[in-house]
């Protein structure tokens, strides 16, 4: 009997029963609506909103310097090859490195924390010592007059400390400085507040943010992109956006400079040698031009004077010879000093170089013998190297003073020379083919001096003409709405989420509701006429 009093399932649809049933289950819709409203208003309250700034800026091909010389542009025109450079982590602690990045610095709240960013009250100048210490939080307490270091990554410390006080821990070395050099304004705005600082570093800076930047193409055809990044401070995104704009269009400057610089270079150095080719040829055809022999000059005294001058150079050429030979050999170090004093043997400069070998002689010879008796270490064998190195290097200078004295010596004579062979009529160059071939030299030098200089004045306008090519269109802007999270969108949501949740809940209570309340209910699960009901009532 028992189970011949409930309904198995509800097949018809019965609106009065509907809303007993909604009368009933009010008071769980409400309380349902009451949690999930608490923990929407919970989550938009301790939630860290997210900021998001923009800029638009359009990357111009129009080179004049390109238009006005008819050449072909050093520089890439490709638009994604330019986004990926942006993109790049080289690139972009080029761009971190002017901006206030390298502590970050928060006030600690009871949940969430805010980053300063550029509003610091103080400035920090600072030394990492450990630099497994970036990245790591520093927890300040600002007192009456002064600071405490109370935790440092987790672990409590107590540090106390001034303004202008320079503080060494392990991991960093730093000193706070108060803005404007108002120490009491400070402390009477700031009391009792906690600042959490963290060190960061710029290749880690560089590489997060090469991530969270957003490069993309507008327009194609325009060439317009949009640069963009969500951070938790609405005025460092702008910053580093609006740095990324900036420091790029510099960077094209300077990348397309690089290839007129470095030409410029080189016309520079080849105009030098060009020049000296050609003063070369003039003097050249000047001494074989072949002058009017003066009558009255004494030939026999110029052709003596001009014997002598031969041997004058080829002693001299022996002398120069000896003596770089000698400078190479003592230089490399590879022979002793009787080599040395063989290979300056029956020179003129033996007699100024040989004192200074025997000099050196002795004192290698006096420091075999004591290393005989002390260490390599002591202070009598660290003295004889001392006056060794020395006497080395007055050889080496007296060698090099000896050269450029003769060598000048040879270019007198030599011009010597050739002015007797003029006063005698004799050509330096005697030669006809010779003299041909001077001419065709000048003249291809002069050909290729004329051209550097038209090149040269080319690049050093078209260097004039560069700017960059990056033109910004919309500069960021310090956006205070935050893209997330959402309050319109997550109230709305939640509003929907409760409205069917609730509708859900009635109807499935109305499905599996099974119990007999009516007269209508016993005539469906018997065949028996049914005359009425005798209600019950308790006594």
């Amino acid at each position: 009997m028992t189970d011949s009093r409930k309904i198995k399932f509800n097949d018809e649809f019965d609106f009065k029963l509907f809303l007993n049933i909604t009368r009933k289950s009010i008071k769980y819709i409400v309380l349902f609506a009451i949690l999930l409203f608490a923990a929407v208003f919970v989550y938009l309250r301790y939630t860290q909103p997210v900021y998001e700034a923009a800029c638009i800026v359009q990357i111009n091909t129009d080179d004049k310097a390109e238009k006005l010389f008819d050449n072909k542009t050093y520089y890439e025109d490709d638009i994604y090859r330019k986004i990926e450079i942006m993109r790049s982590p080289v690139f972009m602690q080029r761009v971190l490195s002017n901006l206030p990045l390298g502590v970050s610095v928060f006030v600690k709240g009871n949940i969430l924390n805010f980053e300063l960013y550029d509003d610091v009250p103080f400035d920090i100048q600072y030394e990492i010592v450990d630099s497994g210490f970036y990245g790591l939080p520093m927890v300040v307490e600002v007192r009456d007059s002064d600071f405490v270091v109370s935790e440092i990554n987790g672990s409590p410390a107590d540090t106390r400390f001034h303004f202008h006080e320079p503080v060494s821990l392990p991991q960093v070395k730093f000193v706070f400085t108060p803005l404007n050099g108002d120490s009491k304004a400070f402390f009477s705005a700031n009391r009792n507040k906690q600042f959490i600082l963290k060190f960061n570093n710029p290749k880690d800076l560089a590489a997060k943010y090469s991530q969270q930047v957003n490069i993309a193409v507008i327009n194609d055809v325009a060439k317009t992109i949009r640069i963009s990044l969500k951070d938790y401070n609405p005025r460092k995104a702008a910053d580093i956006v609006n740095s990324v704009a900036r420091e790029f269009a510099a960077f094209e400057v300077e990348y397309q400079k690089n290839s007129s610089t470095s030409i410029l270079e080189f016309i520079d150095s080849q105009l030098g040698q060009v020049e000296e080719n050609l003063d070369e040829s003039k003097d050249s055809l000047r001494n074989s031009a072949g002058p009017v022999v003066d009558s009255t000059i004494d030939r026999t005294t110029l052709q003596s004077r001009l014997f002598e001058l031969d041997n004058l150079i080829a002693v001299n050429s022996s002398e120069i010879e000896a003596l770089e030979n000698f400078q190479n050999t003592f230089i490399n170090g590879n022979a002793d000093i009787i080599t040395l004093l063989s290979l300056i043997s029956g020179i003129e400069s033996q007699v100024y170089l040989s004192p200074y070998l025997q000099s050196l002689k002795e004192l290698e010879i006096k420091k075999q013998e004591l290393l005989l008796r002390v260490t390599e270490n002591s202070t009598a064998i660290e003295s004889l190297n001392s006056q060794i190195d020395f006497q080395r290097k007055i050889i080496k200078e007296s060698t090099t003073g000896l050269i450029s004295k003769y060598k000048k010596q040879q270019q007198r004579y030599q011009t010597e020379k050739n002015n007797i062979l003029r006063m005698l009529g004799r050509p330096v160059i005697s030669s006809m083919n010779q003299q041909s071939r001077i001419e065709r030299y000048y003249t291809v030098n002069e050909k290729f001096y004329n051209q550097l200089i038209e090149k040269k004045i080319e690049y050093s306008i078209a260097q004039a003409g560069y700017v960059s090519q990056l033109i910004v269109l919309q500069p960021a802007q310090s956006s205070y709405n935050p893209v997330s999270p959402n309050n319109k969108l997550i109230w709305i949501g939640a509003f929907i989420f409760a409205i069917v949740v609730s509708f859900a809940f009635l109807i499935l209570r109305y499905v599996l509701y099974n119990e007999v309340v009516s007269l209508r209910d016993v005539k469906k699960l018997t065949s028996v006429p049914v005359l009425g009901v005798i209600p019950k009532y308790k006594s």
